[in-house]
């Protein structure tokens, strides 16, 4: 692995999310805050990629084109729901306290270094020392695309949802579509898709117990901020409070599982 071009790449993240942060500060503005995540991510792995020069791969732009295609999603995910939503809870009371909200940008710029490194490390790499695309990459692949889709498909039926009943929906909940499969299936295609990342990086240094578990960290990292982190417990947390006494939310969380989607429950028709 090529420490410069990784150690290059890093600087880029936190020098964006640095530049972002005093920006925002100075605003008392969370406007910046998920292009500067989102954008870390594309930066980090481009700066790798080109900054130990010569021809990438077509595995080094496989692994490039996976993290920058979920970067762009997510971001345009994101800035529909504020869009949508009229704000971003994450927020309130945070962006006009320049401390705790250096905290959120110091935490973004850690989650994009360890979730992205795998990627980065295969971009840094000299393309002559990677392996062909074989069969456990296409597999990887498609653990990928599960995740990746499940996403989105999750994202985008809640959009809708959150769409059709305008206002009321802070007294409703969605638990329809794969939302009657589990709780938090955009946090299950979230976690899917970056193990596939994962095992798409692991194949290009077949050979290194480094990148076998030292890799790990991405797919763990992620899966700890969404499930015990900032994730799920905020979420329910929220809809405790919001649900609190209301038979129907207690029904389909007894009845529905938490992350790992079960095709096979009943569909509460709830809209």
């Amino acid at each position: 692995m090529n420490l410069k071009s990784i150690v290059l790449a890093v600087a880029a993240n936190v020098g964006i999310n640095t530049i972002g942060f005093i920006i925002s500060a100075a605003k008392q503005t969370e406007h910046y805050y998920d292009l500067c995540g989102t954008g870390s991510f594309i930066a980090s792995a481009i700066v790798a990629l080109v900054s130990h020069g010569g021809m990438a791969s077509t595995r080094q732009l496989l692994q490039l084109a996976t993290t920058t295609a979920w970067a762009l999603r997510l971001l345009v995910h994101l800035v529909g729901r504020v869009h949508r939503l009229g704000a971003d809870s994450r927020f309130d009371g945070v962006k006009t306290n320049a401390p705790l909200f250096a905290v959120y940008w110091a935490v973004q710029a850690l989650w994009v270094a360890v979730v992205c490194f795998p990627t980065v490390a295969v971009c840094a790499e000299d393309a002559e020392n990677l392996p062909a695309l074989g069969w456990r990459d296409a597999a990887a692949l498609a653990v990928w695309t599960a995740g990746f889709v499940f996403e989105v498909v999750a994202d985008r039926q809640k959009a809708v949802w959150q769409g059709r009943h305008g206002k009321q929906r802070v007294t409703n909940f969605i638990s329809t579509g794969v939302w009657a499969w589990c709780r938090y299936p955009n946090y299950f295609g979230e976690i899917t898709l970056w193990v596939g990342s994962y095992l798409l990086a692991i194949n290009a240094f077949p050979d290194s117990s480094l990148a076998k578990y030292g890799f790990t960290v991405s797919p763990l990292f992620i899966t700890f901020i969404l499930t015990r982190l900032s994730g799920i417990p905020l979420q329910e947390a929220q809809a405790k409070k919001r649900f609190k006494g209301n038979d129907a939310y207690a029904k389909y969380v007894k009845e529905t599982n938490l992350l790992v989607p079960w095709p096979f429950s009943r569909i509460n028709k709830n809209a």
